[in-house]
C-alpha cells in the first residue's frame, strides 16, 4: 500500500525533452535575427533538454545546426538558474515554473500534466518563441 501512495505522489521535478519550436516538431528552423540574411544563414533547433532538479535547480540545454555556405556546423546553448514550481489551485499538476537565469532573467513555463511549454523572449524585442517539451518519468 505504501509503495501505491508513493508512486501517486506527483513532482515536476524531472527530464523534459524538447519536441517542438513554435508548432513544428523537431528539427525544427529558427527565424534569422535582425539584420541577418535567412537565405545566407539556416539554422534548425535539433535537440534540447530542461532538467528540473529537486534542489531547485535548472539547466536548459539546446543543440542547435547552423549552415552557411555548404558548411555545417552544431552549438549547443545552455541555461543555468534557479526554479520554483507554483501549482494551480483547481489541478496541482497543473500550474507555472518559474525559471530564473543566473543573469537574473526571469522566465516562465506552463506545466500540464507531463507536458511543459516554455514561451521564451526574443533578442532585443523580437517575437519570442514556444518551446514544448515532453517529461521523462523514467529519469530524475
Amino acid at each position: 500500500m505504501a509503495d501505491a501512495v508513493r508512486a501517486a505522489r506527483w513532482t515536476v521535478e524531472g527530464r523534459y525533452e524538447l519536441m517542438g519550436v513554435n508548432g513544428s516538431l523537431l528539427p525544427a528552423p529558427m527565424e534569422a535575427e535582425a539584420g541577418q540574411d535567412a537565405q545566407a544563414l539556416g539554422a534548425s533547433v535539433i535537440a534540447g533538454e530542461l532538467r528540473l532538479e529537486p534542489a531547485g535547480d535548472y539547466r536548459l540545454s539546446l543543440t542547435a545546426r547552423l549552415e552557411r555556405g555548404g558548411e555545417r556546423q552544431a552549438r549547443v546553448l545552455t541555461s543555468r538558474g534557479r526554479w520554483r514550481y507554483l501549482p494551480s489551485a483547481l489541478d496541482p499538476t497543473s500550474g507555472e515554473v518559474l525559471l530564473t537565469a543566473a543573469d537574473g532573467q526571469v522566465t516562465s513555463a506552463a506545466v500540464t500534466g507531463v507536458s511543459l511549454v516554455h514561451r521564451a523572449p526574443g533578442p532585443r524585442g523580437a517575437p519570442g518563441a514556444n518551446w514544448i517539451y515532453v517529461r521523462h518519468w523514467q529519469t530524475p
